[in-house]
Parts: structure tokens; C-alpha cells; sequence
């Protein structure tokens, strides 16, 4: 049972190696939940984008922004009846 109504794992709140974890089992989670969920139960997207290498950091923050965005348009909801896992993931390819 979720006690917080927000979890937000980013800028250095947890060791580096225990969030890693956390995301590598959520990953492998979500592996086996895509085979399984409706199109309409899921909203999947994958973004390959040319960047260069200066601007990653602001892409970070643009990232963080938009986490940041989300959390304070259902934070003071009421009455939620879903639990979801909103994933945003900047991985160098």
C-alpha cells in the first residue's frame, strides 16, 4: 500500500547504486507487464534524439521540469482509485 502520495527518487535523495537498482527492477517489470497490458492500458513512447553533447544537461533539467509539472497537477487530488508508474528515461545509446 503506496503511504506517500508522491515518491520522487531525483537529485542525489537516494545512494546512486540503491536507485539504480530500483529503476533496473522496475525495467524488468515493465518487460513483462508490456506483453501483457491493452494498448489502451499503457501509453508507450520512445524518443531516439541527435543531441549534442552540451546541451544534455539542460535536457535534464527539461526532464525535471516536466516530473516536476506532473507531481503538481495530481498532488492535491483526491480520492485516487489508480496507482501508475510514470518512467522517463535519458539512457546514452
Amino acid at each position: 500500500m503506496q503511504k506517500e502520495p508522491v515518491l520522487d527518487s531525483s537529485d542525489g535523495v537516494f545512494r546512486e547504486h540503491l536507485i539504480n537498482r530500483c529503476h533496473a527492477h522496475t525495467l524488468k517489470l515493465w518487460a513483462k507487464k508490456i506483453e501483457s497490458q491493452s494498448q489502451f492500458e499503457n501509453e508507450l513512447s520512445l524518443l531516439n534524439i541527435p543531441i549534442q553533447k552540451s546541451k544534455i544537461p539542460e535536457l535534464q533539467k527539461k526532464i525535471r521540469l516536466f516530473q516536476d509539472e506532473l507531481i503538481g497537477w495530481l498532488q492535491s487530488d483526491e480520492n485516487q482509485d489508480q496507482l501508475v508508474q510514470v518512467g522517463i528515461y535519458m539512457i546514452k545509446v
